[in-house]
């Protein structure tokens, strides 16, 4: 990948992610070849994330990364959220403000009949994600909703899935499932088919799970970790503060709610995925972005602040 990026002609680089020699080699490139590098961090410089693994990061950031973040050109943030969290570390390189686009699935409607009701959490097992509180808020009210399960999928990381699984016995919980990853028409045929979506994370810079969800048509509830003030805005979900009685108080709002409207709040959450995340729009941006880079001519209106303007082309 090193030599690979020196001998490449392309004009701009975009590395994705911290943390790996990828993001460092294409640094190296761009500041040797005088070409305007984009960073997409991903939530990795969030404070939550910089917790994990704290030290092996300080000495990452000691010896390469920190250098290397001083060659980008310009970072691409996916919320307000993540571009605050940018500027904490004393980045001050223009922020390009363009939201993770998702794909929009065609409508389904299920004809098998009566069955249970599901709150679904998908995405990744991981103590970040606050999985634990979601598991604690659904044991205050499982015995009051005894139609309704609580599905848990993804990946298990650190051990994650085998702790919640110990938690829920604990509790004596019998309608919580956890399993592993779904991927393709599998997810999206789990999304569709769930009543609500639950995200309970501490610390997220997007969450394309809430998003890809709100494209099937299913409400969802998000913790205040994660950006998505605009459930409340366009009147499709619950955004809360993060903990047990907080996620417990809206789980049981929506699952009070007739599956009329639940099934309104869906329908205005598609309708604004479609208006503001499809892929079309935001191809269009980073397309702007690159030739913003490339050509130094008039910013793009999603690109905020910043010192260091756009290299120059040789």
């Amino acid at each position: 990948m090193c030599r690979a990026l020196k001998c490449s002609k392309a004009s701009v680089l975009h590395a994705h992610g911290l943390w790996r020699l990828p993001s460092i080699y294409a640094a190296r490139a761009a500041r040797e070849s005088n070409r305007p590098l984009v960073l997409s961090p991903h939530g990795m410089l969030g404070a939550e994330a910089l917790k994990f693994s704290s030290l092996q990061k300080k000495l990452f950031w000691q010896t390469v990364q920190g250098a290397g973040l001083r060659d980008v050109s310009c970072f691409h943030a996916t919320s307000a959220a993540e571009c605050d969290a940018i500027r904490a570390l004393g980045l001050k390189q223009p922020i390009a403000m363009i939201p993770y686009g998702i794909d929009i699935p065609r409508p389904t409607t299920d004809e098998s009949g009566p069955q249970i009701h599901t709150v679904i959490s998908l995405g990744r097992v991981h103590p970040l994600k606050g999985l634990d509180q979601l598991i604690r808020a659904w044991a205050t009210l499982e015995l009051d909703y005894p139609k309704w399960r609580l599905l848990i999928v993804g990946p298990s990381e650190k051990g994650h899935g085998e702790e919640l699984t110990r938690l829920c016995q604990d509790l004596g919980l019998s309608h919580v499932e956890i399993s592993g990853p779904r991927y393709g028409e599998s997810k999206w045929r789990l999304l569709a088919q769930a009543d609500v979506f639950a995200l309970s994370t501490r610390a997220d810079s997007f969450a394309v799970s809430v998003a890809e969800s709100l494209a099937c048509g299913t409400p969802v509830i998000a913790t205040k970790g994660a950006p998505w003030a605009g459930l409340a805005t366009h009147r499709c979900g619950w955004w809360i503060d993060h903990g047990r009685e907080a996620m417990a108080a809206a789980l049981r709002d929506a699952m009070s709610l007739s599956p009329e409207d639940r099934g309104a709040m869906g329908a205005r959450g598609r309708a604004w995925m479609e208006r503001d995340f499809s892929w079309d729009g935001i191809a269009r941006k980073m397309m702007q972005l690159y030739r913003w880079l490339r050509d130094c001519g008039e910013k793009p209106p999603f690109i905020e602040g910043g010192f260091r303007a756009p290299h120059k082309k040789n």
